[in-house]
């Protein structure tokens, strides 16, 4: 599984982006799986942009990518003019996001004072929020090849599902790598597009447990009735 993500993330960062689907039970190691893939990219340039889903977070439009624009415009930071900051930030990723800034500002419910408020309503703000969003996120991918993780998928709120959606229709054009975790009860509408593949992580057998718990421990062989209560 290792190697199937490093070889495709590589392919992915020098310029055709991808997207991983990596789905398993609580606890079976997607999430140390994705720290593992960091480890072996290291020889790559790029920047890794995290967002997680939570329980709660289908109430919570765009919470995982509100973590991610976070870090890219540098919110998080305790400044007064937290307008001024957020649009010197997307001028400096590039000047073609100043036109974004006012949807931006409408994400992370800043009031805009120099910017005109965004006058859009309904489906149409909606798609245009969407389109602010990944157009930040492939845009930085333009100057920097990016790793994005998203983790705990199955609590996706919608809209972040169609942001999503819509990264994954335009991946194939930018150095971007999108790793998608999620336990097994998830299948999305875009598991069928030709950018996405999925990976299923399975709980190891008594094999796997023995070899890793030799290995730990640095001997050469464990009793098998203990191999089998510990598996």
């Amino acid at each position: 599984e290792l190697s199937l993500l490093t070889d495709g993330a590589t392919r992915a960062l020098a310029g055709r982006g991808r997207v991983a689907l990596l789905t398993g039970d609580a606890g079976v190691g997607k999430s140390r799986l994705g720290h593992e893939l960091m480890d072996a990219l290291a020889g790559n340039a790029f920047q890794v942009l995290e967002g997680t889903c939570q329980s709660y977070g289908t109430r919570s439009p765009y919470l995982p990518f509100m973590e991610v624009l976070e870090t890219l415009l540098d919110t998080a930071a305790d400044r007064r003019d937290r307008e001024e900051a957020l649009a010197n930030r997307a001028r400096e990723l590039d000047p073609a996001l100043e036109q974004m800034v006012p949807l931006l500002l409408h994400l992370h419910g800043i009031p805009p004072v120099r910017y005109p408020a965004t006058q859009l309503e309904g489906l149409s703000l909606r798609s245009a929020l969407q389109d602010a969003v990944v157009a930040t996120i492939t845009i930085a991918a333009r100057k920097t090849p990016v790793v994005l993780r998203l983790e705990d998928w199955h609590w996706a709120d919608t809209a972040s599902d169609e942001v999503l959606q819509k990264i994954i229709d335009v991946a194939a054009s930018y150095p971007i790598f999108v790793l998608v975790s999620s336990r097994p009860t998830l299948s999305p509408k875009w598991l069928s597009h030709s950018s996405v593949s999925s990976i299923k992580l399975d709980p190891l057998t008594e094999e796997d447990t023995n070899a890793f718990v030799c290995g730990l421990w640095r001997v050469e062989s464990i009793p098998s009735q203990f191999i089998d209560l510990l598996h």
